[in-house]
């Protein structure tokens, strides 16, 4: 589910309770569960779960990063700064600060945050003991503390995944198209016919928007290096959640088996 993160993070269950943000008309973030429906009126972003408490980024906050406890729906403000690409491990908020574009991680126990890359960061993600972040110069990767710095490719990418010793991105420098790159080797293999505007994974394929294609849905398998679309419908902001594909279409969201099928409309 940590990819859904890299993809907005606008849709996550927590309790059997869906939580889904209104990206039609931004009004706020909806509850659903139990044949009812409330709306919050935070417009929460790349969220993650953890216990009773969502942490995310508040686009109606000046996107700062926020706790909210589904217990009493009460919220605090942990960081006084625009938070892009939150993702929420071991007591630490990562984060792009938008304004500088340097990746932070900020403790929660400690209250107090740290620069982990002073580049101009792009994006990032982070899994393990390792982050993965990419700069206009190229992708890097380093410790959870920002130690052991290493460059893995000069090429600049976005939608990092990194899968089975792999790095897939979307290639900046070569029109978005979905690549392949070995990490132990720097061998890269490219997808032509796959440019993916949103990408993520259940750990055996990868799941595209695809922009050559009016945006449907591809599937992915990169060991076999095949693909087949599985949705005809235009989409972004792919999540997966419980082996079922979520995700925004004409400004509605709706989700669909990963095998393929007919899409249901959940708002």
């Amino acid at each position: 589910m940590r990819y859904n993160l890299s993809n907005g993070g606008l849709v996550t269950i927590l309790n059997n309770k869906i939580y889904i943000t209104d990206i039609k008309k931004f009004t706020g973030t909806y509850i659903i569960g139990s044949g009812h429906q409330k709306q919050l009126d935070g417009l929460f972003w790349f969220m993650n779960c953890d216990d009773s408490y969502i942490y995310y980024s508040d686009q109606k906050r000046e996107n700062y990063l926020l706790r909210f406890n589904i217990c009493t729906e009460s919220t605090e403000v942990i960081v006084e700064s625009p938070c892009y690409g939150v993702i929420f491990i071991d007591g630490c908020c990562y984060y792009i600060n938008e304004r500088d574009k340097k990746l932070y991680r900020y403790s929660l126990s400690e209250r107090k945050g740290e620069v982990i890359a002073d580049n101009n960061v792009l994006c990032f993600f982070a899994g393990g003991d390792t982050i993965f972040y990419s700069t206009d110069r190229g992708i890097y990767c380093c410790t959870l503390k920002g130690e052991m710095r290493e460059e893995i490719s000069d090429v600049p990418g976005v939608g990092l995944i990194a899968l089975d010793e792999k790095i897939f991105f979307a290639d900046k420098e070569n029109n978005y198209i979905l690549t392949m790159l070995d990490i132990n080797t720097g061998e890269r293999e490219i997808f032509e016919e796959i440019s993916p505007i949103s990408i993520n994974t259940d750990g055996n394929y990868l799941y595209c928007s695809n922009r050559k294609h009016s945006n449907s849905i591809y599937r992915i398998d990169f060991r076999r290096k095949t693909c087949i679309r599985i949705c005809g419908e235009s989409s972004d902001y792919l999540h997966i959640i419980d082996d079922e594909l979520y995700f925004c279409s004409n400004l509605g969201w709706y989700k669909m088996p990963l095998s393929g099928g007919q899409p249901q409309k959940i708002i």
